[in-house]
């Protein structure tokens, strides 16, 4: 007969004792399914709760980062920024970026650690249950150990299914997290390309009004230069007036006091052609001086096109030098740099032309491609020579400047001819770099 089956017997007694161990069974199982509800449900209150967090909190993000591109897409505030400006809003964009991608590595956390609470409380309870069944003892423990293995793989069922859907959100989450952090790179480099044109603009545009404004159209000097010409001009016709009115008030005029006017009129010319001279010289130093200061706007202005790049990228000249200086002050490359000759000298100045704030003309900055072309020329020759069987000459000729650099007076004399003979034997290897065979 079945556990399930009615009970009929003649013992009254263990009847109701097994229908009490029956109802007990069920009851156990009917508090347990109740309980996996309540969990269920106060899980899924959770992850609602947990999800309307996580689209609070991006939103909360996202409104930051477009109030960082809201003052960053003006343009009357772009142009009066300067170089800091555009670095310290990209740190505060990279910041939000942070912290929208936390919001979601957080999110995850969360429903993680709900799942994981999820497979503790009903673990616990299907512990509970199973003790419980086996205490009451309506069914055999492996009919138990069936049903609980059921409610088991049930519960793992609902978990695993939890977790792919948290996966998928997630992964969907993070897609468009790229995509948000792609679009803000784009975006502010959109801004810094307009933050150099606009500066590169106004510069010019200054430049210009610079050179139409009074200070070198009509500048102080020049003004105070032309009234002191006209006061002294006034001076020598209020002298010429009291002068001819001395002369008119004569009745007779006698030979000597015309003759003190005619000197005095002389003497008033002479001193006018002086003093017109004087100015004219001033006003030519004041040309030259304006034509420089106007030369030296020109080159003001230059520099700060320079900087800003807007019609070519400009090179990181600062970064390649400190690149090199780290190799040339090397402790460890001493050795190596004692026998190159003059390798470091040449590098030093490499150095300083990188870092010369006239690096922007070509005086300087051709000087400073041949020097690195120099460097640069003998990069293959270990190849080179290697291919063809020749790398003996190289290190027969470095052998030799090295006996030079080592060696006394005396031992430099007869080492010549052998260098000059390595050196025309290295020349007329074939494959060798134009520049390199007319250094040597």
């Amino acid at each position: 007969r079945s556990a399930d089956s009615p009970l009929r017997t003649e013992f009254p007694k263990l009847a109701a004792r097994l229908l009490a161990k029956r109802e007990a069974h069920d009851a156990a199982i009917q508090n347990f399914a109740e309980k996996l509800t309540l969990i269920s449900d106060g899980i899924e209150v959770d992850v609602k709760t947990a999800s309307d967090g996580v689209v609070d909190a991006l939103e909360e993000v996202d409104q930051r980062t477009a109030l960082i591109f809201d003052e960053l897409n003006k343009d009357e505030l772009l142009v009066t920024k300067d170089a800091d400006y555009l670095t310290e809003t990209w740190e505060a964009i990279e910041g939000t970026l942070k912290d929208r991608h936390k919001v979601i590595r957080d999110f995850g956390e969360r429903l993680e650690g709900l799942e994981q609470n999820r497979a503790k409380t009903a673990g616990g309870e299907l512990r509970n249950l199973v003790d419980t069944l086996l205490r009451i003892a309506f069914k055999s423990p492996g009919e138990i150990e069936r049903v609980v293995e059921g409610d088991a793989f049930e519960l793992n069922a609902v978990i695993i299914a939890n977790r792919k859907s948290h996966a998928e959100l997630l992964a969907l989450l993070e897609k468009k997290d790229v995509g948000v952090g792609l679009d803000a790179i784009e975006k502010w480099r959109l801004r810094r390309e307009a933050w150099r044109q606009l500066r590169h603009d106004r510069a010019v545009r200054e430049f210009w009004e610079d050179l139409e404004s009074q200070k070198f159209v009509n500048p102080p000097e020049r003004s105070k230069r032309f009234e002191s010409i006209r006061a002294d001009q006034l001076s020598s016709d209020e002298q010429r007036k009291s002068l001819i009115a001395e002369v008119e008030a004569m009745t007779l005029p006698r030979s000597v006091k015309a003759s003190e006017a005619k000197a005095k009129f002389k003497e008033i010319h002479a001193h006018e052609a002086n003093t017109i001279v004087k100015h004219e010289k001033a006003l030519d130093k004041l040309v030259v001086k304006s034509h420089e200061a106007a030369l030296l706007r020109r080159e003001d202005l230059r520099r700060e096109l320079h900087r800003y790049g807007a019609l070519a990228e400009e090179p990181d000249l600062e970064e390649f030098a400190n690149f090199v200086e780290a190799i040339a002050l090397d402790p460890e490359r001493e050795d190596f740099f004692r026998s190159a000759g003059g390798l470091k000298p040449e590098l030093r100045q490499l150095i300083s032309e990188c870092r010369h704030e006239d690096i922007v003309y070509a005086r300087v900055l051709d000087e400073a491609k041949r020097r690195l072309q120099v460097v640069r020329c003998g990069r293959d020759l270990h190849t080179t020579l290697e291919k063809q069987g020749k790398g003996s000459f190289r290190d027969a000729l470095k052998d030799t400047c090295e006996r030079l650099r080592k060696g006394g007076r005396p031992e430099v004399p007869p080492l010549l001819p052998v260098l000059e003979q390595q050196v025309d034997q290295l020349r007329a290897v074939e494959g060798l770099d134009d520049l390199l065979v007319s250094e040597l």
